[in-house]
């Protein structure tokens, strides 16, 4: 291509970027991200997507943030994709004020995620045995989401996995008091 004077725009650079850091190839990614800017190629919403959610995967949360930054000064603008990669790369690594705090920003903004992040971060403050974690579907409500059956779902299975059934009681109390009713999966 580069000998006929033809080279890589930035789709071509997200598919060659995708695949390297699939493979763990982070040093030569970053690399192909230099030659893109030596070239004047300028990362899009998909390269900076890419980025982040790889340093999420490889739990590397302050490169992920630092690609967030250079994104929004970029003028580029966080989109759900973006947010849950963060969320979820903050539960990995058991920042939990850090992941309520992307998922409220990204909620504050007008987006609203599919019931995953929801359960991460649930699933962070289990793993963190974490007694805070009775207290997130309150949060959720005071930020207006409905924390309904399905998240005292998710938590009350956590919690009985982990064999904290006193915790999983408090919880199943706390729904009742809130006039949410139990499912058969709950019950059983």
């Amino acid at each position: 291509m580069k000998a006929k004077g033809l080279y890589p725009g930035v789709v071509n650079y997200n598919s060659i970027l995708r695949k390297l850091y699939e493979e763990s190839r982070m040093r030569d990614a970053n690399k192909l991200l230099n030659e893109m800017s030596e070239r004047n190629v300028e990362p899009d919403n998909v390269t900076c997507n890419t980025l982040i959610n790889a340093y999420c995967k490889i739990r590397d949360m302050r490169s992920g943030v630092n690609v967030k930054d250079r994104m929004l000064a970029a003028g580029l603008q966080l989109d759900e994709f973006t947010y849950k990669a963060l969320v979820n790369g903050f539960c990995k690594v058991l920042e939990m004020d850090s992941a309520k705090d992307i998922l409220f920003a990204m909620l504050d903004v007008g987006i609203y995620a599919s019931y995953c992040p929801y359960t991460w971060i649930i699933d962070g403050y289990c793993n963190q045995e974490n007694e805070a974690v009775i207290r997130v579907p309150d949060e959720f409500s005071r930020k207006g989401l409905c924390a309904d059956v399905s998240v005292y779902r998710a938590l009350i299975r956590r919690l009985c996995k982990q064999e904290r059934v006193d915790n999983a009681e408090k919880v199943f109390s706390l729904m009742q008091e809130k006039g949410i009713s139990g499912d058969s999966v709950i019950y059983t």
